[in-house]
Formats: structure tokens, sequence, C-alpha cells
């Protein structure tokens, strides 16, 4: 094992034994705390920071370029599609997006004022979307000095620390001139956030998927990691992640406890309303033209989730669309076996897509 091999475990140890004192501590009333106590604190403190010292010195230094930023702001490219139902697939165009005023303005304003936020809801039911939004709106809505990155965790270069920080780094159009990449460490994250924020640059980080960082490789993604991503937003980074389960929970299931997630306003991402789901609905529909049976199926069956309003929308028109160019067979909307057959149809779509 090589000297560097060797710090990098004593610095581990080292943070270990640090967050046990300090949660003893913090377990303490202000005024009730041991003095040896604190003394052990203190110690183990100047031990890691000397520790964190010793290794960056045998560490190749990483220079990395931070462009400036755009003066101008292009305006979003319009795609155009035949359907304006979309499965599965990422949000391009804001104009898609409905419904969510709720959660789309309280990331929108804790963003805006450097606050992080979590995103909770069950697989596709648009929390992804929500990210997106974000994402596509930031300039007008957050000003060209935030810079948005978006990392989805379930990516194999984000397997590891290192790959998790040069994943961020790229998607933050930051050039990095690093000898040695799989080196990299949260502290290269931070010192790009400083030097981002000595330029009045905010960046954003927007992590899908988070719940993977409790699932692989615990060894890199431990509590230092998630303490590690709590400095970095406290010195200007917004964190806005999206999971299926609560980060209390994430953090609670490796093993002890931490203070990341109490950083974070939780949004509970769930079923549209039913105002929502008309909503959809009505903007949708009318882009395609279906007449009142067909909207009133729409809503029945795609009971207000998100995604099946989607699926029911794009079996619609496919379904009208090639009963005109090809077989009038293949849309029968008086029939009550082709109902049946669509729902068949629409069930195995959906099933294969989310877990019921």
């Amino acid at each position: 094992m090589s000297e560097k091999e060797n710090l990098q475990k004593t610095l581990e140890n080292a943070r270990r034994v640090l967050s046990i004192l300090e949660e003893q501590v913090s377990g303490y009333g202000s005024l009730a705390v041991p003095p040896e106590k604190l003394i052990q604190l203190e110690d183990k403190r100047r031990e890691v920071a000397e520790l964190q010292k010793k290794l960056e010195k045998l560490t190749l230094p990483v220079r990395f370029t931070v462009p400036e930023a755009p003066e101008t702001v292009d305006g979003l490219k319009s795609f155009a599609t035949s359907s304006p139902f979309i499965v599965a697939g990422r949000l391009e165009n804001v104009e898609n997006f409905v419904g969510r005023s709720r959660e789309r303005t309280t990331i929108i304003e804790r963003s805006y004022r450097g606050a992080s936020t979590s995103l909770v809801g069950d697989r596709r039911i648009g929390k992804t979307w929500l990210l997106d939004y974000l994402r596509l709106v930031a300039p007008t809505e957050l000003g060209s000095r935030h810079r948005v990155a978006y990392i989805d965790a379930s990516r194999d270069s984000c397997r590891s620390v290192s790959g998790f920080v040069l994943t961020c780094l790229e998607e933050l159009n930051i050039k990095l001139d690093a000898p040695d990449p799989t080196s990299l460490r949260l502290n290269t994250l931070e010192n790009v956030v400083r030097e981002l924020h000595s330029r009045n640059q905010i960046p954003i980080l927007c992590l899908d998927q988070f719940e993977r960082f409790g699932k692989v490789n615990l060894a890199e993604f431990d509590l230092n990691f998630f303490e590690g991503l709590r400095a970095i937003a406290g010195i200007g980074t917004v964190l806005l992640t999206a999971s299926k389960i609560p980060l209390i929970e994430l953090v609670s299931q490796i093993g002890s406890t931490s203070p990341f997630f109490n950083i974070f306003e939780t949004v509970r991402v769930k079923m549209f309303s039913s105002r929502e789901a008309q909503q959809f609905v009505e903007k949708q529909a009318s882009r395609v033209g279906f007449d009142e049976p067909e909207r009133a199926k729409l809503l029945e069956l795609g009971q207000s989730h998100p995604l099946r309003l989607q699926l029911v929308g794009e079996m619609l028109y496919l379904d009208k669309r090639l009963s005109q160019e090809e077989d009038p067979d293949l849309y029968r909307p008086n029939d009550p076996e082709y109902w049946q057959d669509f729902g068949e149809r629409l069930e195995d779509k959906f099933r294969g897509m989310v877990r019921v």
C-alpha cells in the first residue's frame, strides 16, 4: 500500500471518529458538555485538518478553467413533434409541462435563495421533469449567473466519488486538467464552487435517483460523502435531489445518523390533482384535435397519473393516425371490444414501466 493510500485510510478513520465525537457532543445540552469531551473534539478536528493537508500535498494538483458567463442567453429551441405526448422521455420544451404549480414555485424560489430541496415520490411520477423544468427556465427565472447541472446517479460514471465529481464538473462546463481523474475527491468540487462563488456564479446540482448513492459502493458513498456534500452546499451550492425515499431514511440506511438531510426542504411529488389532470387533457388534446368523447376517455383511463395520461394520449393518437393512414379497423371508438383491448395494452405498457 502506497503512502498516499495509507494516508487516505488514516484520514477516513479519523473522520469517522470525529463524526462520532460530534454526535456525542450534540447529545449534550449547550452547558453540559464535559470539558474533556470538548478537548477530544478539538484535537480530532485538528488531526483531520492536518491529515487533509498532508494528503493534498501528495495529490497531484488538479487544474480547472471556469468559462465566463454568457452575456446573452439564447431562447429555448422548439422541438416540433407530431405528437405532444411524451412517454418516458426527458422534458425538452417547457410548453409540454403542465401543473405542479406549488412544486415549481418552491424549487425556483428556494434555488434563487441558495437553499436546497429534496423531491420525494414514486417512480415515474414526474420528479425528473421537475428537474428538467428548472434546468430549462433557470436562465430566465434565476438569471445567467446560475449554472444548472443534471446528474443521474444511476450512471456508471457515478459509481465512485471521483466519477461523481468528474460528472458534476463536466455538467457545469468546467474544463479540467487532471493528471489522474480517479484521484478526484469532493475537495476538488469544493474548490470549483469557491471559484464560481468568487465570480458571483451559483452552481445548482440536480441529483436524480439520489437513492442510488445508498445502494452502490458504500465504501465510497459513506457518511463522509454526504457530510462533504452538505459542506459544499454551505459554501454556495444549491442541491436539488430526486429520490423515492426521504433523505433521512436514505442516510439512516447507511448505518448511522447525519445532519445531511436537515438542509433540505422536502417536497412530495404525487399524482396529479383532478384539476391538473384536466389541465393536461385540455392542453394536450387540443393540440391533436381530440373530440370530447376522446378527451373524456383520456381523463378516465389516465387516472390522474402523469405517465398513464401520456401513455393513453400517445396510444389514442397513434391508433387514430394509423386508422387514417393504413387500416380503419385500428381505431373503433364505438366498439367495446376495442376499448377492452386498449385497456389491456395500456396496462401492459404501464406495468412494464412502473412497479405496481
